[in-house]
């Protein structure tokens, strides 16, 4: 999907960034969190009942040539590969994906989510310009103790 495509998808935009490699629970749950920021309540229709507007989660998935220079050694699975597995998952309703001449602040700025999910290490100048554009950033700690990386490491370790 483009950035186009995407940026017109139903709002609430909800924007969550990563590698996504190994798919393990934590991904699942971290997901999980982003997809119920989709839910936005529009107006009230009774006493104890609102109508509720369902919009779209966006992933930006990491590319291969980012990932291995952020950890040093390129993703267990491709780019593809990745994307051919979170695509599909339902929660999700956009793959985009971003590399270091296509920074995520620029996906940011283009898509300007309702909200993204930030990793605990995002990047300041990401964080600024999140903010600076209305844009709420909700930080999501490390979902149990799983990575990809550690689960690369225990396969190969075998």
């Amino acid at each position: 999907m483009t950035y186009r495509q995407a940026a017109e998808l139903p709002r609430p935009i909800v924007l969550v960034n990563g590698t996504f490699d190994l798919l393990h629970p934590s991904h699942v749950k971290r997901l999980a969190v982003a997809a119920g920021y989709r839910y936005q309540a529009i107006e009230p229709i009774a006493e104890d009942r609102v109508n509720i507007r369902r919009g779209s989660l966006v992933v930006s998935l990491d590319t291969d040539r980012r990932v291995a220079r952020r950890k040093g050694r390129p993703p267990v699975l491709s780019l593809w590969d990745r994307t051919a597995i979170i695509a599909p998952y339902p929660y999700v309703d956009a793959v985009v994906w971003h590399s270091d001449d296509l920074a995520l602040w620029v996906v940011i700025e283009y898509l300007r989510p309702d909200v993204w999910i930030a990793r605990e290490e995002a990047a300041e100048m990401e964080l600024v310009c999140a903010c600076s554009l209305g844009i709420e950033v909700v930080t999501l700690p490390r979902q149990g103790p799983h990575s990809s990386t550690h689960l690369r490491d225990r396969l190969l370790a075998r």
